[in-house]
C-alpha cells in the first residue's frame, strides 16, 4: 500500500517521452542491480523507478533506469514482499 508521501505517477504520453529517453539513455541494456553486479547483459524494455514512487521516489532521470521485462518483475516482487514485512 502507497504511503502518505507517495508520489504521482506520471501518466500518458508525457511518461512514453521519459521512458523512451531513459531507454536511449541507458543504451536499451538492463541497469538493474542484478544485471549490473553480474555482467549480464540483457535488453531493456522497460524503465523503472530506482527509488519506488510509494516510497516518495520521483520520475527525475537519476531515478528511473533501463531495466529488463523479467528483472522489472522479479524487483517488484522482492519490493512487494519487503512492504508486506514492514
Amino acid at each position: 500500500m502507497a504511503t502518505a508521501s507517495a508520489t504521482v505517477r506520471t501518466r500518458g504520453s508525457a511518461w512514453m517521452a521519459i521512458r523512451k529517453r531513459i531507454l536511449k539513455r541507458d543504451g536499451y541494456i538492463c541497469r538493474c542491480d542484478d544485471c549490473m553486479a553480474s555482467g549480464v547483459v540483457r535488453l531493456a524494455q522497460e524503465v523503472d523507478h530506482i527509488t519506488e514512487l510509494a516510497d516518495g521516489g520521483t520520475d527525475a532521470d537519476d531515478n528511473l533506469m533501463a531495466i529488463n521485462s523479467d528483472c522489472h518483475k522479479a524487483k517488484t516482487l522482492r519490493a512487494a514482499r519487503a512492504r508486506a514485512g514492514r
